[in-house]
């Protein structure tokens, strides 16, 4: 599916089956996303330093490529209106 709205399934029956219609229900059809890649720098980073954590959300579709427009501001892709959530992939970061 690649459009929002309601949908219902019908059945034209057969020789054995009648023909059946379901009743309808919306469907809000979003993006698949992943992460394509995740990095916490700079490694080592002294206690009480800070890090930058950058990367890049990808959305599938016929052909892969950067989500448009979609900003991420934390290491969690919680979703949105239009694209799914992302699991966490994990950046170890070594501290001293």
């Amino acid at each position: 599916m690649k459009q929002d709205g309601h949908w219902r399934v019908r059945y034209l029956g057969s020789a054995t089956y009648m023909p059946l219609v379901s009743g309808s229900d919306h469907i809000d059809v979003k993006y698949q996303t992943s992460w394509y890649s995740l990095n916490a720098a700079p490694e080592p980073v002294e206690k009480g330093g800070t890090i930058r954590v950058t990367g890049r959300l990808y959305r599938w579709r016929d052909v892969a490529g950067p989500a448009p427009n979609a900003p991420v501001y934390m290491a969690s892709y919680k979703g949105s209106g239009t694209y799914d959530a992302s699991d966490t992939r994990a950046d170890y970061v070594d501290v001293r």
